[in-house]
């Protein structure tokens, strides 16, 4: 009955804004913490959830390094332009 239930939830009109969509992300995804969005410089413009506590000198560093990789990754020449980036790290994702 879930599954029904799921279709009409969808079926109904309603407005979902990008941080709603990402808390809830958040909250289904085992082991996320938080979403950030930023911008080409690594200024963060959205988190979610927006009650997500933040490390600044962590998250400084890490969107530094980032766009650093973002930048340095687009001077390969024969790749063509990059699309998206992806760093790993062993308990954080940066795409």
């Amino acid at each position: 009955h879930r599954a029904k239930w799921r279709c009409i939830e969808m079926a109904l009109p309603s407005i979902v804004t990008v941080q709603t969509a990402l808390s809830q992300l958040c909250k289904q995804t085992s082991g996320m913490r938080s979403i950030a969005v930023t911008d080409r410089d690594g200024v963060v413009v959205l988190r979610a959830p927006e009650t997500a506590a933040e490390d600044p000198i962590a998250s400084s560093v890490l969107t530094t390094i980032f766009s650093m990789a973002a930048v340095q990754s687009e001077k390969v020449k024969g790749l063509g332009s990059m699309n998206t980036i992806l760093n790993t790290y062993s308990e954080c994702y940066l795409l």
